[in-house]
């Protein structure tokens, strides 16, 4: 007698059945030479898709590793970005394969069998067969963990805990897929993952740019001096560093005041270390 596998007799298998008259001539089963035709083109394309990615992935595995070896470990060649897409593809190509195959092979050999339901746990239970209730309910209590397996699956704390789980996981997957799909795609229009005010600061697109512990702003006396420092006055190193006009020998730190129309030009120097640029000169 034949074993049964997974509730498929055995004994139903025949090789016959692979024969082209039995797959697409017979039309006694709903779509039946519909999914031979698209399961088939939706395996071969995609095998030969992940064998094609895996002989360039290898090729670039290989080139890497001659390119460094022959100069000693000076150069190096940057292929993460295909390596990582096409090693994603192998496991596409599997996953595929895997899903569709079964697809085929169970339609083909065991067109009749019954699929399982996709409601499991809130109206499902497990049956005991073989043997009388009475000698069922004893057997189970001879388990240690019975009454935390109950036959009656919504009865299981922890199954319906996970199934509630897995709902409240499955909007937030798709939202985490919207939201990576919007980063990527931020990311390749503006050049790096940097929200607009980060860029806008690093260019200076009137924000304040941080230089050493000062900030610089459109709207700001480019004089104020850091903390613990009376005026901007107090930043000239000399004369030479002095606006023109201006008596370096002042003591008077009130008397120094904003040049009309100045600006700032970052080639000016010199720059204090600690608390960045000195006043700069008016423009002419």
């Amino acid at each position: 007698m034949a074993p049964v596998i997974w509730g498929l007799d055995l004994a139903e298998f025949k090789w016959n059945r692979f024969k082209s008259k039995n797959m697409f001539g017979n039309t006694d089963y709903h779509l039946r030479r519909t999914k031979f035709i698209v399961y088939q083109f939706a395996m071969i394309f995609c095998v030969v898709s992940e064998s094609l990615g895996t002989a360039a992935l290898s090729d670039y595995l290989d080139q890497e590793t001659h390119i460094r070896n022959r100069s000693g470990g000076l150069a190096q060649e940057h292929n993460n970005n295909i390596i990582g897409i096409f090693s994603f593809n192998i496991f596409f190509g599997i996953f595929n394969a895997f899903v569709f195959g079964a697809a085929f092979f169970f339609d083909l050999q065991w067109p009749e069998r019954k699929e399982i339901p996709g409601v499991i746990v809130s109206s499902r239970r497990a049956t005991v067969t073989g043997v009388s209730a009475a000698e069922a309910l004893a057997l189970l209590n001879t388990y240690h963990k019975f009454h935390e397996s109950p036959l009656i699956y919504h009865h299981n704390g922890r199954a319906v805990a996970s199934l509630v789980f897995i709902w409240l996981g499955y909007p937030f997957v798709i939202y985490s897929t919207v939201i990576m799909w919007l980063s990527l795609a931020h990311d390749k229009r503006t050049g790096g993952p940097f929200s607009t005010h980060a860029r806008e600061a690093k260019g200076g697109n009137g924000k304040d740019i941080e230089i050493g512990s000062m900030n610089i702003g459109d709207d700001k006396d480019v004089g104020t001096t850091a903390p613990g420092t009376s005026t901007a006055a107090s930043r000239y190193d000399g004369a030479a560093d002095m606006p023109p006009g201006h008596d370096h020998n002042t003591s008077d730190a009130s008397s120094m005041t904003a040049i009309p129309g100045a600006t700032y030009d970052p080639a000016y120097e010199p720059f204090n270390k600690e608390s960045g640029p000195t006043q700069p000169y008016p423009e002419t």
